[in-house]
């Protein structure tokens, strides 16, 4: 339905929700003083860490950092997106979300997206099921079905994964569903159809002579297709669809709905290469295995994984092309590393891949091949192959460490830390100093704990007490400090408290399409900001007017400009839910969510500190980019003499702090 949700009612409905109830309908809870405590869902613990304020309608996890709200818990925990939460939390109340209303030309454009996203939805599946039939009943399946027995499939394992057949030939899926011009050409947005070269609305087949895999996304929908070759010498060996609206590979992950279905919290994900590798491994009782759509791993991928599981494997072959992945693997998880998640990286025999282990010797082969995945840090310090003199020693040094400051859990990057000291004979402070100081350091104006923020209508809670702050700031933006009466449980609290809490059967999940990949310092740190300030809104106010200076260049920036406009702008304080409600038609709306789910997991910490820090990296960045803009112009002699001693000016700047643009 078109229109936007008010924000009023976004706060109104937060605030009406019993958070001990809604949490407790999922977990094991047990009343503890002010407070309920049980077991975090959101990281592995075997003593209780997570905590629910009945008074504050909040929930912390001193074990991982997890924090918020009903809106949030609904969001992390169940993985539904934000108007999926509302209508949940709204639901539960026995209420209907009221929407406004929007203009025609909103509506149409909304109606349109929503009827063309379902027909191709409904395409998908017809083509699902055609190709299956195929499979079964075609004249020439024979050798579809040699193939798969060739590879020790069983029928049992094709059904699980919904394997099919394309015959050969240009026009069988064409003719079987193409029966209107309007439905052909949707074929095609769809991937399905391919359209002749020079000849507009002139379609064939895209794909001929191939197994069928189908691409199901979180919810069970088949949104693409991979065929894999059945002619020897017919390339490429494997075909995906191409992007299409509802399918973007980088945001995708082969099997991760069959891995949720056996098991929708599962202690651990494996990555593996291929479709064959997934389904070899689920036919020998491996249920957890993933896979890449024909891409390289993205951090979309890895975000995805950790929604999922707190352990990722990374399988690779033992070869130099899979040490390369497996480095670049370990590149894009670093910064995904809060304290309890964990990453191993398998690597096979050369000539060998899950496929053949399992095939070969069984689940046992393959269990005894995962008791032998490097650790992070095994794999990180293997890299360095000559540590022996002083120079391989700096080497690493050199190298290590900034991989390793990018570990946002506190312990990991100390233990990381500390063997990095070990290997070098260098001590930590040494190798601390080798980093440029985080602006996060300056100018500290009070110590806030991550996430904190209160509903407008809170239930006129009075239980929560303004933080001690150096710096004074006005009486309608003190912040709440709610996590003075939540105490961490003894060690053998719940001592019969297992981790088989039921939760919800709902296979909804966060899906958006980000137009912008957060492939730039700059979006990191703008993503970053917009993670602290989503958590703890009341914060911008407090915000030195030196770090709203800047000019956004991406999607990021440009969202996290709008929204510190909006908040500084504000005469009364926000509460995260009357924000997320304001933008939620903005064309950002969907990396706001990204943002809102993956909340800043750090504890204790002065989160004032780390938002102007984080900014002023930021700042930092479009500095340099400028820079280097006004470099290559001076270089194309079309720079102005304004510019030309701007950089020459900044040239001497570094020189005398000892940095390099």
């Amino acid at each position: 339905m078109a229109g936007r949700i008010p924000e009023q009612f976004i706060d109104d409905v937060v605030a009406r929700t019993d958070l001990v109830e809604l949490i407790g309908s999922r977990l094991k809870l047990k009343k503890s003083g002010n407070n309920h405590t049980g077991l975090c869902p959101f990281h592995n613990e075997k003593s209780p860490s997570f905590n629910v304020s009945e008074n504050k309608q909040l929930y912390h996890c001193f074990g991982c950092g997890a924090s918020g709200n009903a809106l949030t818990f609904l969001i992390e925990h169940d993985r539904l997106d934000f108007v999926e939460a509302i209508e949940q939390l709204a639901n539960n109340l026995g209420m209907e979300v009221p929407r406004e209303e929007a203009s025609q030309q909103s509506k149409d454009t909304y109606l349109k997206k929503k009827k063309e996203q379902q027909q191709l939805f409904d395409l998908m599946e017809k083509a699902s099921h055609y190709f299956q039939q195929q499979l079964r009943q075609h004249p020439t399946k024979e050798k579809a079905v040699n193939y798969l027995k060739g590879r020790s499939m069983t029928g049992q394992t094709a059904k699980a994964f919904q394997l099919g057949f394309a015959p050969a030939g240009w026009d069988n899926l064409l003719k079987a569903l193409g029966t209107d011009k309007e439905t052909r050409k949707l074929l095609a947005t769809a991937g399905l159809l391919a359209e002749k070269e020079h000849k507009p609305d002139d379609y064939y087949d895209r794909f001929r002579d191939r197994i069928i895999f189908p691409i199901l996304d979180t919810s069970g929908r088949t949104i693409a297709f991979g065929g894999r070759v059945l002619a020897k010498d017919e390339k490429p060996k494997y075909y995906n669809s191409p992007e299409t609206p509802i399918f973007h590979k980088s945001q995708t992950l082969y099997g991760l709905y069959q891995a949720r279905k056996q098991d929708r919290h599962p202690k651990q994900l494996i990555v593996v290469e291929g479709y064959m590798d997934v389904i070899a491994l689920a036919q020998h009782g491996i249920h957890n295995a993933v896979a890449c759509l024909g891409t390289a791993l993205t951090e979309d991928h890895i975000r995805m994984l950790f929604k999922q599981t707190s352990q990722v494997v990374f399988c690779f072959d033992g070869d130099q092309a899979g040490r390369k992945a497996a480095k670049k693997a370990l590149e894009l998880s670093l910064s995904q590393l809060i304290d309890g998640r964990e990453v191993k990286f398998l690597f096979l025999a050369d000539g060998e891949d899950p496929d053949t282990v399992v095939s070969a010797g069984g689940k046992e082969a393959f269990d005894n091949a995962l008791e032998s995945s490097n650790s992070v840090d095994q794999f990180l310090f293997s890299l360095f192959d000559d540590t022996s003199g002083l120079e391989g020693k700096a080497r690493m040094a050199k190298e290590a460490m900034p991989m390793i400051q990018q570990v946002p859990g506190e312990f990991i990057k100390n233990l990381l830390t500390q063997e990095l000291a070990r290997r070098t004979g260098l001590n930590e402070d040494t190798l601390l100093k080798q980093q440029p100081k985080s602006s996060a350091s300056k100018n500290p104006k009070g110590n806030y704990s991550n996430n904190s923020q209160k509903s407008a209508n809170s239930r006129n809670d009075k239980s929560f007490s303004k933080p001690k702050k150096e710096a004074p700031t006005t009486e309608s933006h003190n912040a709440p400090d709610y996590f003075t009466d939540f105490a961490p449980p003894p060690d053998d609290y719940y001592p019969d408290f297992g981790a088989d809490a039921d939760y919800p059967n709902s296979e909804s999940a966060i899906t958006a399409h980000y137009h912008n990949q957060i492939s730039t310092p700059a979006s990191r740190h703008a993503l970053n900001a917009l993670r602290i300030i989503l958590h703890s809104p009341f914060l911008t106010p407090e915000i030195s007017a030196q770090y709203f200076q800047f000019t956004p260049d991406t999607e990021y920036e440009t969202l996290l400009s709008e929204v510190l406009h909006y908040l500084k702008q504000s005469k009364q304080q926000v509460s995260t839910a009357q924000l997320i409600g304001y933008f939620q038609d903005a064309e950002q709306f969907n990396l706001l969510q990204q943002a809102l789910a993956n909340p800043p997991h750090t504890e204790n910490i002065n989160l004032l500190s780390e938002l102007e820090g984080t900014l002023g990296k930021l700042l930092d960045e479009q500095q340099t980019r400028k820079m280097q803009r006004i470099k290559e112009k001076i270089y194309n002699k079309t720079a102005t003499k304004e510019e030309t001693r701007l950089f020459f000016q900044e040239q001497q700047k570094q020189k005398k702090s000892g940095k390099k643009r």
